[in-house]
């Protein structure tokens, strides 16, 4: 099953959209084209949401010569309530054997939008646009921007900061922290590889493998100071948040035909010190066809997004090392933010006509259960 996973962080400005009752109150994406695929959702700081996704090229050019799988990429900004600013539809037509050749990465500054768009895999060769909040072109490269090989980065916008990671690396480009808000940066002692990151309370942390002792980075946001931690952990990547004072991770390994998690915390670092322990929390298994796409904490409880090969989605909490399911459904559940007792959703109803934005607190959260049963 072909999942598309969400960057969202750092979402500041979301806590409107569940009201004093504590009551779920779904935003819905009125985007200006329906989309085919949503990819990325980005909160901007003042209170808006970029959206990246696909949708569907319905011309009769296409149409005329059998193609009804043609698409076109747009990048669109719309307000707190889900309703369009401005957007901007790429003029190229996209088959999908050319999907692979098409990647968008932003960077989310505190006053402007910076979209590079690669046009192969080499990721040699992009163009480079600018926006603000507005919509108003700020830079606009005409011709392509060509690169080596070893100018090659990815880039992924964690508001307020930006982690860039150099697919080669070397002695002066491996990886690099940039505060979004006054543009200072930091080279980070991590080469590209196996990571989990997450931001909270304005520390960025990355948990990463350095020649097989797992590491964990923090940078500490008020102080610009950059603290490298070893752990007892054995393997990494895996499902990294924060709740409340502690650090969590989910690891997942086979033990023969189900899949086994296991949850582990330490205190969150807040002094330089040697070495950080994780501690077992709990764990759980399910059979080989179940993945868990997601991992959220309330009320001193582990929730789990999991999905299946049907397209189905499953909704459960874990207690005494067991799965217990809360609701299922079969709309598309993607989790992009958990942090600090709230969780952020984007909810999407097959075909994928409707798209939600829905914040859960502690407070709501048999509120979003019943969300599912409800006809939208």
């Amino acid at each position: 099953m072909k999942r598309f996973l969400l960057l969202l962080l750092a979402f500041t400005v979301l806590l409107s959209l569940v009201n004093a009752e504590g009551n779920v109150d779904p935003v819905l994406l009125n985007l200006t084209f329906e989309p085919s695929s949503i990819e990325q959702v980005f909160s901007l700081p003042n209170g808006s949401f970029l959206i990246d996704y696909f949708t569907p090229n319905t011309s009769e050019f296409w149409q005329n010569i059998g193609h009804d799988d043609v698409l076109n990429h747009i990048t669109e900004v719309v307000d707190a309530s889900g309703n369009g600013i401005w957007h901007f539809r790429d003029s190229g037509d996209i088959l999908p054997e050319d999907m692979e050749n098409h990647l968008f990465q932003y960077m989310v500054f505190s006053d402007r939008i910076v979209r590079e768009f690669y046009t192969d895999v080499s990721m040699e060769r992009y163009y480079r646009k600018v926006w603000d909040f507005d919509g108003k072109v700020i830079e606009n490269s005409i011709d392509s921007i060509i690169q080596g090989e070893d100018e090659v980065r990815y880039v992924f916008s964690m508001y307020p900061y930006i982690l860039e990671v150099w697919r080669q690396g070397g002695p002066e480009k491996n990886a690099q922290i940039t505060n979004c808000i006054d543009r200072s940066s930091l080279k980070l002692d991590y080469f590209y590889g196996s990571r989990a990151s997450l931001v909270a309370d304005r520390d960025f942390y990355l948990l990463y493998n350095a020649q097989g002792i797992i590491k964990l980075i923090r940078y500490a946001g008020n102080e610009k100071q950059l603290y490298y931690y070893d752990t007892n952990l054995d393997a990494v990547p895996g499902k990294l948040l924060c709740y409340g004072s502690d650090l969590y991770i989910l690891l997942e390994k086979y033990q023969g035909n189900k899949l086994v998690y296991s949850l582990l915390s330490c205190p969150t670092p807040s002094e330089p010190s040697d070495s950080l322990s994780f501690e077992l929390i709990d764990s759980f298994s399910i059979d080989n066809d179940l993945v868990v796409d997601e991992l959220f904490l309330m009320n001193d409880a582990i929730y789990c997004v999991i999905g299946d090969s049907n397209g189905n989605y499953y909704i459960g909490h874990v207690d005494r090392n067991q799965l217990l399911v809360d609701t299922k459904t079969s709309r598309r559940i993607r989790c992009y933010d958990s942090n600090a007792g709230l969780t952020r959703f984007l909810i999407s109803d097959k075909p994928g006509k409707d798209n939600w934005l829905i914040t859960v607190s502690e407070k709501n959260y048999q509120d979003f259960l019943t969300y599912f049963d409800q006809p939208q």
